[in-house]
């Protein structure tokens, strides 16, 4: 029973570490939304197929690394919303745009997607929102982990800021 845990634990890392390495070859991808769901899909189903067929700590291997892919991406298709949302909300009526990395400007909502963000650089932020009004250095940087704006040192992406921004984009 031990080496069971052991190994759906190790399964469990390894689809974290699995699901880290999708953001970065698929970031910058016009997926959105639905890549998330279908990534969260497709997991889901491998799990499925690995419990029917697999035994033993094979099974509870696979079987860990599929659900900590599919909770993460399914958690992940909520941050459109939620970037949109948290904007808005900043902004407080002001002008404001998202930009990426190296000033590219949002212009789809489906650049939004857990999977699709652009990631950037090692120092380059993933998402930079500019609200009228503000200096670049108050700039608010997106974090992924914590599913907000957060204030940033390194607000190095730049954009035209626009009233109904989000209306824009969709």
């Amino acid at each position: 029973m031990f080496d069971i845990t052991i190994s759906a634990f190790a399964g469990t890392v390894l689809g974290i570490f699995f699901t880290f390495i999708l953001m970065v070859l698929l970031g910058g991808t016009n997926g959105g939304i639905w890549l998330d769901i279908f990534i969260a899909a497709a997991v889901t189903a491998s799990g499925v197929v690995a419990h029917i067929v697999l035994k033993g700590r094979s099974k509870a291997f696979v079987l860990g690394a599929c659900i900590a892919v599919a909770i993460m991406s399914t958690f992940g298709t909520f941050q459109m919303s939620n970037i949109l949302t948290h904007a808005e909300v900043l902004a407080a009526g002001r002008k404001w745009c998202l930009a990426t990395a190296d000033d590219v400007t949002i212009t789809s909502v489906d650049q939004l997607g857990y999977f699709s963000l652009n990631k950037g650089g090692q120092h380059s932020p993933h998402l930079t929102l500019n609200i009228e009004g503000l200096e670049l250095h108050e700039a608010l940087n997106w974090s992924i982990r914590r599913q907000k704006f957060d204030p940033s040192y390194f607000a190095f992406n730049r954009c035209e800021p626009l009233k109904y921004f989000a209306e824009n984009i969709r």
